[in-house]
């Protein structure tokens, strides 16, 4: 995969064409043949390895790095703040539940749609509320 993957969109045309003896693609060309004209080979059922196959090496470095940032600091917050807001907690708990489920299916990054939608904007009002300078 290297440094900088296979790129969001063209990682199936990508396996299709440099990888056709693989048992997914035979499979998929046998019993699919109109999916695999359309470069459509699979489904990557896990966020975390997408964005890897996608962005290589850096991608998912530098999404490891924002993780552990978002992380180090709303845990900081916590820690700090006397009274965490109904609405922190709220939105903390969608957070929680968007990174999990991206272990299951890939709908949290290169995609738009509701789910990442309400994801994106917990989490950015989680990192407002945590990076202010007063806690």
């Amino acid at each position: 995969i290297g440094l900088v993957g296979l790129s969001p969109g063209n990682y199936m045309m990508y396996i299709r064409d440099n990888f056709p003896d693989l048992y997914i693609v035979e499979y998929i060309k046998t019993y699919f043949p109109e999916k695999y004209d359309a470069g459509i080979i699979y489904h990557v059922h896990n966020g975390y390895l997408m964005v890897y196959v996608s962005t290589g090496i850096i991608g998912i470095v530098l999404l490891l790095l924002f993780m552990f940032h978002a992380i180090y600091h709303s845990f900081r917050y916590m820690i700090k703040k006397i009274d965490i807001s109904n609405e922190y907690i709220y939105l903390y708990a969608i957070v929680i539940a968007g990174a999990i489920s991206a272990v299951f299916d890939k709908g949290l990054f290169f995609i738009t749609n509701p789910t990442s939608l309400i994801f994106w904007l917990a989490l950015g009002y989680i990192m407002m509320c945590s990076s202010s300078e007063k806690i």
